[in-house]
């Protein structure tokens, strides 16, 4: 219950024109929204639903499918167990997905100024340990995140204890389940033990380096 501490979740506009968040219905790009998903951290559905309030609020365009609007996708990480003095448990890492390039987002224009009161609005409420900006405009691709990261408010990077501390950026691949991922790492340096010498076929950011 609650054990999923990422997730990346869909914004499209409904019906009535307002952005939904939620999860896309089985075969299609119709947005579910799912307030209080049982597998997602609380933390999580939280995140979401300020996000949806805000820009509801702000009147931040929900995107549409053939490439209209602006808000794309959301992606919200919980700091699940940080080293001391690298973070506080239980604060997320929220990364919005626009439907727009790196220099709108960063410029004055209609882009930039949403993206920007949208993150603000959200930092107002506390509880975020960052919030990034990312860059997604191309309506042909189905990848939720670009290549494209503004850090707009809060740390540069994600600490997690790990057996090692390891830091993580926002694109960085991670395991959705925190506490089986520590886990898997103590797994590993059991099995290891003594040997001097190991290859790690899928390195990643190192949690098993």
């Amino acid at each position: 219950h609650g054990w999923r501490t990422r997730a990346r979740l869909a914004v499209r506009a409904g019906r009535d024109g307002l952005p939904r968040v939620g999860l896309f219905r089985a075969g299609t790009h119709d947005v579910v929204e799912v307030p209080g998903c049982v597998v997602h951290h609380p933390r999580i559905n939280a995140a979401a639903e300020l996000v949806r309030q805000e820009a509801v609020r702000l009147g931040v365009p929900a995107y549409r499918e053939g490439g209209e609007g602006l808000l794309r996708y959301v992606q919200a990480t919980v700091n699940a167990s940080p080293p001391p003095g690298l973070g506080r448990a239980g604060e997320v890492e929220l990364v919005l997905v626009f439907n727009a390039d790196a220099a709108e987002l960063s410029g004055r224009g209609p882009a930039g100024a949403h993206a920007r009161a949208l993150g603000d609005a959200l930092w107002r409420h506390g509880g975020f340990r960052s919030i990034f900006f990312n860059s997604q405009p191309s309506p042909s691709v189905n990848r939720v995140l670009g290549a494209d990261f503004l850090r707009h408010r809060g740390a540069p990077l994600r600490w997690e204890a790990l057996g090692a501390d390891v830091a993580f950026s926002p694109g960085a691949f991670t395991q959705m389940n925190a506490e089986v991922h520590e886990k898997l790492v103590r797994a590993v340096v059991r099995a290891v033990g003594d040997a001097r010498d190991v290859t790690e076929l899928y390195s990643g950011v190192g949690t098993f380096g």
